[in-house]
């Protein structure tokens, strides 16, 4: 009885995960491959496999489905651009690197771009007008700095592209001098998947991200 009702459950939520997709336009259909795995296809392109099972204790069914809709989309994507690519490569003339580095711009800014607008929504630092107070009077700071703002609890946030190691001994000997802390994080607003964010705050105040934890931050 009891495998009879899960197998029902699972058969719910995958009929819903098939309806988001028919609601949107989207030409993917699914294979059921094993009693708790899936296949989805858009045409006879292989885009991913997923399984129901994840809906146990490690996934609520809402993490389950953002994570398989954000996938099985990105797949559709992915196939997508590369059908446009092959057909702008010859009115393009692109070959070799010239396809490298037309990949490359779109990465920059259609990933990027994109990036750029969604990030905000699920940014745990939020931004203030507010100038940190140990930051007043210093002038230029001594390390390189870029794409910045400010965030309460007197925080300090940068997005550069890269920073040199003599820009990391000096933001240490800063931070040293001024009683300050620092981090470096993956996650940023700043054309993420090519900057990175360093973020100074007041030594012994924890930043707004510290509350989530250093593996929550994605």
């Amino acid at each position: 009885m009891e495998k009879g009702r899960s197998e029902s459950e699972r058969e719910e939520k995958f009929k819903l995960l098939e309806e988001i997709f028919r609601e949107l336009g989207l030409p993917v259909r699914f294979k059921r491959v094993s009693a708790d795995r899936w296949e989805a296809f858009l045409g006879k392109e292989f885009l991913c496999s997923f399984e129901v099972a994840y809906t146990g204790e490690a996934w609520t069914f809402g993490e389950w489905l953002a994570y398989n809709v954000a996938r099985i989309f990105a797949c559709v994507v992915e196939a997508e651009f590369w059908h446009i690519l092959r057909r702008l490569s010859g009115r393009l003339g692109l070959s070799g690197e010239g396809i490298g580095e037309f990949l490359d711009k779109c990465h920059l800014y259609v990933i990027g771009g994109l990036g750029r607008k969604l990030v905000p929504l699920i940014d745990f630092i939020k931004k203030t007008e507010v100038e940190p107070k140990w930051l007043r009077g210093i002038g230029r700071l001594p390390f390189f700095v870029d794409h910045f703002f400010y965030s309460q609890g007197d925080v300090f946030v940068s997005e550069p592209y890269e920073m040199s190691l003599r820009d990391l001994k000096a933001l240490i000997a800063f931070c040293e001098s001024h009683g300050l802390d620092a981090k470096i994080l993956g996650f940023s607003r700043w054309f993420p998947g090519r900057t990175f964010r360093v973020v100074v705050y007041p030594r012994g105040r924890a930043s707004e991200d510290d509350s989530r934890g250093a593996d929550e931050e994605l």
